[in-house]
């Protein structure tokens, strides 16, 4: 989890923590999925009946493990498509895209590199079924 996900989480009750942890495990799900699917999943459908302040602290999460897997597959990513997307939260989107850039400074092997290695609290590892 980076720092300002850290910070936005630190203020929501532990079972809103829960709901957003529980919530990114079937987004990384589907990432995972995306070679056997072809489809890829959408952040807007995974924030359906979210209400703030879990709304944000569950869409920075998302965009962040989004990011880890499209960079992963190569791919650029621009703020302007995330803000088209979600104009209310350019400065969220900023603020994780800044995590990203960050992330990407560190040496292999250190948290952040590839996807679903961003820490968060209940990050699943890799082929497992439970939460660490």
């Amino acid at each position: 989890m980076s720092d300002g996900s850290r910070e936005r989480s630190e203020s929501l009750a532990s079972s809103e923590v829960r709901h957003v942890v529980e919530i990114c495990d079937f987004f990384e799900d589907a990432w995972r999925a995306v070679p056997s699917t072809g489809q890829r999943p959408r952040i807007e459908d995974y924030l359906r009946d979210t209400q703030e302040p879990v709304r944000s602290a569950l869409l920075a999460e998302l965009l962040a493990l989004e990011f880890d897997y499209r960079r992963f597959r190569g791919e650029k990513l621009t703020q302007e498509e995330y803000r088209q997307r979600f104009p209310e939260q350019a400065a969220l989107i900023a603020a994780v895209f800044r995590d990203v850039i960050l992330s990407e400074k560190r040496p292999l092997g250190t948290c952040g590199n590839g996807p679903g290695t961003r820490q968060r609290v209940g990050r699943r590892s890799p082929g497992s079924s439970r939460a660490l």
